[in-house]
């Protein structure tokens, strides 16, 4: 009878050592590889060398989640895809490849490394929207949104919001993934257009203090773990 037993006692333990995991694997995303551009003439000169400075994001936001809402039941609520994330928070995808742009298209931008004395603008980017929002179950668009501000040697300071917004070609955690990185191609590429134009010695006004582009920034309250009893959308 103990032979017995110990046999049974043995076959369960096989069989749990033997049976596949039901655990899923979670999924990482980063913005993929960087197109090469091409130079262009039309692209302004800046009046004098910028330091830019890595991406900042709002603490809820500082993490590798990937965030969408459900606009057709409660657009205040961000949710947090179970089985999907970045790499890297998005503040620190945007900062790589803000770098590698910089690099790309001038040579009078420099990203910060650590204090730069001289006499020199600055430039901040605060990631403020990043996330994919579903309108209906099969339907949604990603929203990247960021407040720059440069920050003249003279003192000056101008702002400006970027809002870009983009339809996500499937409505999953992949599709919000593409759809964000061309979003945020998109958004990188306008705030270093609009660089050359908001400094202190191009722009036509010479006011110490600009008001920031009027635009409606949700500020959500703790963000929530996918419920299992909600109508989400594909991870």
């Amino acid at each position: 009878m103990k032979r017995l037993m110990l046999s049974i006692g043995l076959l369960c333990l096989s069989g749990c050592a033997i049976a596949p995991s039901r655990e899923t694997a979670t999924v990482a995303y980063d913005f993929g590889p960087v197109e090469t551009l091409q130079h262009t003439a039309t692209r302004p000169r800046l009046s004098s060398g910028i330091v830019v400075d890595a991406v900042t994001a709002p603490a809820w936001m500082d993490n590798s989640s990937m965030y969408y809402r459900l606009a057709y039941q409660n657009a205040a609520s961000p949710q947090r895809y179970a089985e999907s994330r970045w790499v890297m928070s998005p503040a620190a995808l945007l900062t790589a490849r803000l770098r590698v742009r910089v690099a790309q298209t001038s040579e009078e931008m420099v990203v910060r490394v650590n204090t730069t004395p001289g006499n020199v603008d600055d430039l901040t980017i605060e990631l403020v929207e990043f996330d994919q929002i579903f309108d209906q179950p099969d339907r949604s668009r990603v929203v990247a949104a960021a407040r720059a501000t440069l920050r003249g040697s003279d003192g000056s300071r101008m702002d400006r919001v970027f809002v870009i917004e983009r339809p996500a070609a499937t409505p999953d955690a992949a599709g919000g993934a593409r759809a964000l990185t061309q979003a945020s191609d998109e958004l990188i590429s306008r705030i270093i257009d609009w660089v050359p134009g908001a400094q202190p010695g191009t722009r036509p006004d010479q006011a110490a203090s600009l008001k920031a582009t009027s635009t409606s920034i949700r500020e959500p309250a703790q963000a929530q773990k996918v419920s299992s009893s909600l109508p989400i959308p594909n991870d």
